[in-house]
């Protein structure tokens, strides 16, 4: 009898959206998503920004491919957690330049459904949940934005039974350790929420400052 292959891996994705690195990354996720080398379980954004919520959507529907319009573009999408006090709320071209893009008909080229805030998900609640639908340590959460809705997570009702049981690390792509650096922008946004990850979150972390980015040239 042959062995089960061991399911891929499950990222949960909280972003500020706020850098292009960002943009980069969460292409990267769908992509290994679709290539099935490891399943984005959530999307979050951390800023209280829809045109950043919508982006992500945007970015979803790409890498989805066409639907039926009897299902719905946004069928195969995940639905996109917003933070309603975020702090990051810049209108920034990474993501408005995109969204405001017109054929010669004058239809947006990338169509969206997030128009208020009801049409996002309530991020600690995705994140949650997305997590309790994996095997047992087989889930990573990646943070490269500020980190209140983790906070918040973990302040949820036995959150921290679900992080300890199904999550094994967590990633923050945010900092910078380098020698007499200036503090980092992700981290600065929301000093208590930093604290409250780095010292209550209960599974490994590691921390992916700014330098290394700068040394990948």
């Amino acid at each position: 009898e042959k062995p089960q292959t061991p399911p891929p891996l499950g990222i949960a994705f909280d972003t500020g959206m706020a850098r292009a690195s960002d943009a980069l990354a969460l292409a990267m996720l769908y992509g290994l998503n679709g290539k099935n080398e490891a399943r984005l379980l959530s999307v979050t954004v951390s800023g209280s920004n829809m045109q950043a919520a919508a982006f992500c959507e945007v970015v979803g529907q790409f890498y989805a491919g066409t639907v039926s319009g009897a299902f719905g573009g946004a069928a195969r999408t995940l639905p996109v957690g917003l933070s309603t006090d975020g702090k990051l709320t810049a209108a920034l071209p990474l993501f408005t330049a995109p969204l405001a893009r017109h054929d010669a008909e004058g239809r947006a080229v990338y169509a969206h459904n997030i128009k208020q805030m009801n049409d996002t998900a309530d991020p600690v609640a995705v994140i949650r949940n997305a997590l309790t639908t994996q095997p047992d340590g087989n889930a990573v959460v990646l943070a490269s934005g500020p980190l209140n809705t983790l906070a918040h997570l973990l302040s949820l009702h036995a959150a921290h039974e679900t992080l300890t049981t199904k999550c094994k690390t967590l990633v923050i792509a945010a900092g910078d350790l380098a020698a007499d650096s200036e503090p980092e922008m992700y981290l600065r946004t929301d000093l208590p929420a930093a604290r409250k990850v780095f010292a209550d979150w209960p599974t490994p972390i590691v921390v992916c400052g700014a330098e290394i980015g700068r040394a990948l040239p």
